[in-house]
């Protein structure tokens, strides 16, 4: 079909669209104790915090402690003399704690896979995506300029029609031998957070594999909190992380810090240190803020009790949405998603539904629930956005009196 092939991606895509219909402008942050008062809630329920650590008394001292040892900010590129200790430990934590060779930290959560796609993606590869991917993996998708080839939302099967179609078109069965610069990666999340939804990993390794494709992952979400132990997707799946070519994920919602990581062999993270946009070009995560992801992923590792009540959370509000306990609303999330968006159960234009749903969090925050609209990118295209809905989360943390979930 004509949607299924060649959908440019460049700078053609047009002017930017705006929302229809009011928003929940209403904002929560998971990262300070006065704004808001986290008492004034009951139940947080929009706070990407899953496992309850930015207010960790231990690890607030150990940031403390790096911020009086080395300053506050880095104010320079990894490069030149941007990178510190608490950089260099925060890698090798994330390595072993994902059992790959090596990882390399980013800035920002929202430049990471944004910019590892463009790093290792060429204008002259063919890019085979999940419809589902959020704003991060489009934008790199257009900075990259590749082929886009789009397959149904986390349907295995219309994955592998895909990768049929570009056999077909490239005569033989094997890319690297009938067009050595046709390289073909295979996209995707591995919890979307627009839907909630589990990309099928294991067929999906399986196709990678038969159609000699690489594989990029951003694992987001499902970093920190999914799995036996929070190792992600990977874990939850029990597949080899090492057979994913390409782990990328934000340390913005489990981490409890800031920034992200690209996680793989030697020598894709080694090429991201020279051609990655967001490490070369963009100031060092303040060594504070990696000392502040490592205790988290060290405690996570020390405490997977705390990934097992996030998930048990997550479960007990999917587990009402689907049975009718939660009035009107419904959900598409799938068993073990750490984020359970909260859609309308009945169909509405989309300006009602905006309006709707915004009433029904400010409703719920006067009642003492932490909760709020999930956004879309109002760049994302039409066939991408997923449908409007509470942005709900799972919590290892208390429901009263203390961090939120």
């Amino acid at each position: 079909s004509k949607r299924d092939v060649g959908q440019p991606l460049g700078d053609d895509i047009g002017p930017p669209r705006s929302s229809s219909g009011p928003i929940d402008a209403y904002k929560l942050s998971g990262v300070t104790e006065k704004q808001p008062k986290w008492n004034q809630y009951k139940i947080m329920l929009s706070s990407s915090d899953v496992l309850g650590l930015t207010n960790d008394p231990v690890m607030k001292e150990a940031c403390a402690a790096t911020v009086e040892k080395l300053g506050l900010g880095s104010c320079s590129p990894r490069g030149f003399y941007g990178t510190f200790p608490p950089h260099m430990d925060l890698e090798r934590t994330i390595a072993d704690f994902l059992g790959v060779q090596e990882a390399v930290m980013y800035s920002y959560g929202a430049c990471t896979v944004s910019s590892v796609i463009p790093a290792l993606g060429h204008r002259s590869d063919v890019a085979v995506v999940d419809r589902g991917v959020g704003y991060g993996v489009l934008a790199g998708l257009r900075l990259s300029k590749m082929d886009v080839r789009w397959y149904n939302h986390c349907d295995a099967t219309d994955c592998a029609r895909v990768f049929a179609q570009l056999e077909t078109e490239d005569g033989v069965h094997s890319a690297r031998l009938a067009r050595p610069g046709r390289r073909r990666w295979l996209i995707t999340e591995g919890c979307f957070q627009g839907t909630g939804r589990l990309a099928p990993l294991p067929d999906l390794v399986a196709l990678k594999d038969k159609h000699h494709a690489r594989m990029i992952m951003d694992e987001s979400v499902s970093f920190g909190a999914m799995g036996e132990s929070g190792r992600g997707l990977t874990e939850h799946f029990g597949v080899n992380p090492k057979r994913v070519d390409v782990i990328s994920a934000s340390l913005e919602n489990a981490g409890a810090s800031v920034g992200g990581f690209c996680a793989g062999d030697t020598g894709v993270v080694a090429y991201q240190r020279l051609m990655g946009a967001g490490y070369v070009f963009s100031a060092s995560l303040p060594p504070y803020l990696a000392t502040a992801a490592a205790h988290a992923i060290r405690r996570v590792s020390a405490e997977p009790r705390l990934v097992e009540r996030a998930q048990a959370s997550a479960g007990a509000l999917r587990d009402a949405a689907l049975s009718g306990r939660v009035p009107g609303f419904t959900t598409d999330a799938d068993p073990g998603s750490p984020i359970v968006p909260l859609r309308l159960a009945v169909g509405a234009s989309v300006a009602d539904e905006n309006a709707l749903l915004a009433d029904v969090a400010a409703r719920a925050r006067r009642r003492g629930i932490g909760v709020c609209v999930a956004r879309v990118n109002p760049l994302v295209p039409p066939d991408n956005c997923p449908p409007r809905a509470l942005r709900c989360f799972g919590s290892a943390g208390p429901s009263r009196g203390g961090p939120p979930a």
